[in-house]
């Protein structure tokens, strides 16, 4: 967790955080951080979610000069914030155009509700499968995962109907895109869920509860016949 510097200064932390993790974290103390159960309840919830850069001022106009240099639309915090009420702002980079989400909850006396925003919309809206996101898309608090398999031709062709069905329902299920490439990984995926033959040699998994599967057969142009899939 990090304190944002002075104008310049805050703005320059802001864009080097954006460039190495896929989301920051901006928080506005108006009261200040001094003995402040709110800003010691930011600190917990930081130390439970990784992957993420969590940063904070109490100064309006640092808070403004980060604000700018993270992009993505976010507003001023409201003129008559409340006395010490935190303004909490998310950000998504991950190497396209900036997103911001505010944090709506309540941050009284409990990590939870701001643990859960910033585990569930640290992501974009379609996230690909990788090595280094596996715990990201498995610790979101949004429990539902949509799996695209496709080979890089077929992700070229459903990429926009993919995005446009995920965008409709975000926040309900976590759309993630798996490459048919071969990779150790992607393989590993479609083999636990079936879509290919497990490995002769492959150890038997541990028992325990399955996984609840729906398989759909997505074909573009026609995303109204896909709602039964969800």
């Amino acid at each position: 967790m990090t304190g944002l510097g002075a104008g310049p200064d805050a703005a320059a932390q802001v864009t080097a955080a954006l460039a190495g993790s896929p989301a920051i974290v901006l928080a506005f103390f108006p009261g200040g951080i001094e003995a402040s159960a709110p800003f010691d309840l930011f600190t917990e919830a930081a130390r439970q979610v990784d992957g993420v850069e969590w940063m904070h001022t109490s100064d309006p106009k640092d808070f403004a000069a980060a604000a700018a240099a993270a992009g993505g639309g976010i507003a001023a915090p409201p003129a008559a914030a409340a006395a010490a009420a935190p303004f909490i702002v998310l950000v998504r980079g991950g190497g396209g155009s900036p997103q911001s989400v505010t944090f709506t909850g309540a941050l009284d006396d409990d990590t939870k509700p701001l643990v859960d925003f910033v585990k569930a919309e640290r992501l974009p809206t379609v996230v690909d499968f990788t090595d280094d996101n596996i715990e990201m898309i498995f610790e979101s608090s949004v429990k539902h995962q949509v799996l695209l398999f496709a080979t890089p031709e077929q992700h070229t062709e459903m990429a926009g109907f993919f995005a446009a069905v995920a965008q409709e329902y975000r926040g309900q299920y976590m759309f993630v895109t798996v490459g048919m490439d071969g990779g150790e990984s992607t393989s590993g995926v479609a083999e636990y869920f079936g879509l290919v033959a497990a490995a002769p040699d492959a150890e038997e998994e541990e028992e325990g509860d399955d996984p609840m599967v729906g398989r759909c057969t997505f074909t573009p142009g026609c995303p109204r016949v896909h709602r039964a899939c969800f």
